[in-house]
């Protein structure tokens, strides 16, 4: 509870600290991170289940049971086969691929990719059957995508990885990002960015599913922390996971800034 202070400057403070806290909240408790270029498993120390489709046969799937989970595609945003430009031979579901400019690790073995274009399907989700506080994959040929982490059905946290290709054109070796570090497909794909990403939960808050939702989204080396293993430090670079205010949150912190700056400035009279 917050007791007011007779002192104005401590007051002030203390209000200062609330609207930090109440903004950093707002900002979602995930902590995302990238590692380095050409990494393409995390670098965290632990024991993890890794599901990298190797031994997963070339092909179209609506459900894909793993060690690491269960996969299904979004059915209820499916309207059908036939759709132009799409294999004939697609029962709507996703593909399990060989490796190819766009995706597989190491440049061999498969990856999975949801064959839909956004508009004629949702995206993949995965269910892990157990709660999880983290979970990683490689996010090749990236395109505007999203992963939206949910516990019990209820979104915990979502997350557009945009952000990871708006920070990596921050840095100076964001190059080193762009195109498949693979052979014999190195250099292939060049416009877009390839990257393992790492997503840590608090303990407080694990998630027992993600949905991957983009257009051709490709992604390999999903990988979970295996009941056995301590937890993990985040490892790779830090991504911002900072989301926009709502308006009536960001008119609230206005709101109360003039007023500090109002007080403020009666102090000094």
């Amino acid at each position: 509870m917050f007791i007011p202070s007779n002192d104005p400057s401590l007051w002030i403070s203390s209000v200062s600290v609330s609207i930090f806290l109440s903004t950093s909240l707002l900002a979602g408790s995930f902590i995302v991170s990238m590692e380095a270029p050409g990494v393409e498993s995390t670098t965290s120390t632990g024991n993890f289940i890794v599901e990298n489709f190797d031994s997963v046969q070339a092909g179209y799937y609506t459900k894909l049971v793993r060690p690491i989970g269960t996969y299904n595609i979004d059915s209820s945003a499916y309207p059908g086969a036939g759709i132009p430009g799409v294999n004939p031979a697609d029962p709507g579901g996703f593909q399990v691929k060989s490796a190819d400019q766009y995706g597989g690790s190491g440049g061999q073995g498969n990856y999975v990719v949801n064959v839909r274009p956004l508009s004629n399907n949702g995206g993949i989700r995965l269910s892990f059957g157990s709660d999880q506080n983290y979970f990683g994959f490689y996010w090749s040929a990236g395109t505007p995508d999203t992963v939206i982490f949910s516990d019990k059905g209820t979104v915990v946290f979502s997350y557009a990885i945009q952000n990871v290709s708006g920070f990596i054109n921050t840095l100076p070796n964001r190059s080193s990002y762009f195109g498949n570090p693979d052979q014999p497909f190195r250099g292939s794909d060049s416009p877009e960015p390839f990257a393992f990403l790492n997503f840590y939960a608090p303990k407080n808050q694990p998630f027992d599913s993600v949905y991957f939702k983009g257009d051709l989204m490709e992604t390999d080396n999903h990988t979970i922390l295996a009941a056995s293993s301590p937890s993990l430090s985040p490892s790779g670079t830090i991504v911002p996971t900072a989301v926009p205010e709502p308006p009536e949150t960001a008119f609230i912190t206005g709101a109360l800034l003039g007023a500090i700056a109002l007080v403020r400035h009666r102090l000094k009279k």
